[in-house]
């Protein structure tokens, strides 16, 4: 794997989303993040560019399970609508 794979979108269906992730080759130590338009890519952790706290989905290593991908980009996709809706009281 290169620098960093486009692995789909967190506007697509999250389990297919999670299913490129879990496929990707099982030796390698991965970083998943997410960028402003929602797009998510995935590289070796030993050539991820730096990702912010707020842009990090999760890093996986060999034992990584479709649920816990899955549950984690489930989780940026919320944390992303929280932000994106107003509060109306403020």
């Amino acid at each position: 794997m290169g620098v960093s794979t486009y692995i789909g979108s967190l506007y697509e269906d999250l389990a297919s989303v999670a299913w490129r992730v879990h496929h990707l080759p099982e030796m390698l130590s991965l970083v998943v993040w997410v960028d402003e338009r929602a797009e998510v890519y995935a590289a070796a952790s030993d050539s991820a560019p730096d990702i912010t706290a707020d842009k990090l989905i999760g890093t996986y290593g060999p034992g990584r399970t479709l649920e816990a991908i899955e549950d984690d980009l489930r989780a940026m996709l919320r944390e992303r609508a929280r932000g994106a809706i107003a509060d109306p009281s403020a």
